[in-house]
């Protein structure tokens, strides 16, 4: 939760934008010619504006539910004033004509949805920023002819402060474990994140990154019964991991070239994440950083996900004599379907999630907000009377009975009600 007393973000905040005028200052005492230095073009690209509205969507129905999101909601508005700012004098700073469109929205939006600093140390959140933007002007390599990016820059800087976190036993600074569990709660949050994801999917031709770490997340949840006599995991996938697969990993400049290859990036993905899941529990760390420390490794992943698929196309021409042709519209569609299936079948189980906590495993680690628990209490009340929304797209639902569940998320459960509101609480 964002907290009332503003003092340490507002210093923060004139100690930012100082540093950015005194940098100003230097720049134009060293620029020979006003109109070489401070040039500047148009660039509107789909991707970006875009994944800015579909951003700005889920923080809008993750906000119905969390008061969090409305209180962090200004905090979040200048930090997208101020990555403009620092990407406009990055680009100044280097001799390059600084690009203006929507391309920071997303970066910064993308960055909130999974890390936010707490207000005393609000200024770590900015210092998140220029890591994001540093990252994405300087850690380039050329691959396929022409500079791209190597990591995602939301995800290059998200796993480097995640790693610092850990590494540092800091989590506690952020509300990372707060987001997490906050995306449980809203009644139909995964459907939200699926259909909104379709876009991006239809739009770009990211589904089989998507529907690759879907596959493997579910294998591990139906295999490992059968392996181990019980579940890891409460559910097939936790509702941040489908975030991350959706909308952080899917950067089509960060992805491999074929369709395949995307396939087999979005199954490492999903591999690592398990991975990543189960070692960050056996170390007594919130698991809740698994799917932001593997997107850095499948990145580095790409040239040799992308020579593997060249290989495999070069034997398959080579044994049917035809030249290499471009994907189909049946292809491409043909993965879309096979997504839509996989989360049709596995929805149900995701929106159940099993209360029985594994065994095999040491319970979940990480501080939870007051406010955060309220909501949860809150939820399992709306469970239990109104149970009709909580089910796969329950969305009509949830439209009738929205103020009545809306105020028992924010102000608690009524105790004299009877035994519904006395409901003991589930562990987060």
């Amino acid at each position: 939760m964002a907290y009332q007393d503003r003092t340490i973000p507002a210093l923060s905040i004139f100690g930012a934008f100082g540093v950015l005028v005194v940098w100003q200052i230097v720049l134009a005492s060293v620029s020979h010619s006003f109109a070489r230095t401070y040039r500047w073009e148009s660039f509107f690209r789909p991707t970006h504006y875009v994944q800015a509205m579909l951003h700005t969507s889920m923080f809008t129905y993750l906000g119905l539910y969390w008061e969090g999101v409305p209180r962090y909601a200004p905090l979040i508005l200048t930090q997208i004033i101020f990555g403009y700012l620092c990407d406009m004098l990055i680009a100044w700073s280097r001799g390059r004509v600084w690009r203006a469109g929507f391309g920071v929205v997303p970066i910064v939006l993308s960055t909130n949805l999974f890390l936010w600093f707490r207000e005393p140390v609000y200024y770590l959140q900015l210092a998140l920023m220029v890591l994001t933007f540093l990252g994405k002007e300087f850690v380039t390599w050329n691959y396929g002819g022409r500079a791209r990016h190597i990591f995602n820059p939301s995800a290059f800087s998200l796993s480097i402060a995640s790693v610092l976190l850990l590494a540092t036993g800091t989590v506690d600074w952020t509300h990372a474990v707060d987001i997490a569990i906050a995306f449980d709660a809203p009644p139909n949050f995964f459907e939200v994140i699926f259909l909104l994801g379709l876009v991006v999917q239809s739009l770009f031709i990211v589904t089989p990154v998507t529907f690759g770490a879907a596959l493997a997340l579910c294998l591990f949840y139906v295999v490992t019964p059968a392996i181990l006599g019980e579940r890891l995991s409460p559910t097939p996938i936790q509702s941040a991991v489908f975030l991350g697969m959706t909308f952080l990993v899917t950067d089509p400049a960060t992805s491999p070239r074929s369709h395949f290859g995307r396939f087999l990036f979005g199954l490492s993905y999903g591999t690592g994440v398990m991975v990543s899941f189960i070692l960050l529990r056996l170390a007594h760390e919130p698991a809740i950083f698994d799917k932001l420390l593997i997107v850095p490794v499948v990145n580095l992943m790409v040239p040799l996900i992308d020579r593997l698929c060249d290989g495999i196309a070069r034997l398959r021409n080579r044994e049917s004599q035809i030249g290499p042709s471009p994907p189909t519209h049946l292809a491409r569609f043909g993965w879309l379907t096979a997504y839509i299936i996989l989360f049709g079948a596995m929805l149900p189980h995701m929106k159940a999630p099993q209360s029985r906590p594994s065994g095999l495993l040491p319970p979940p680690a990480g501080r939870v907000s007051e406010g955060i628990r309220t909501m949860i209490l809150g939820m399992l009340i709306c469970r239990q009377e109104y149970p009709e929304a909580y089910r796969p797209f329950g969305f009509r639902a949830e439209i009738a009975d929205s103020s009545a569940i809306r105020k028992i998320y924010h102000q608690g459960p009524d105790f004299s009600r009877g035994p519904a509101g006395q409901m003991p609480m589930r562990s987060p």
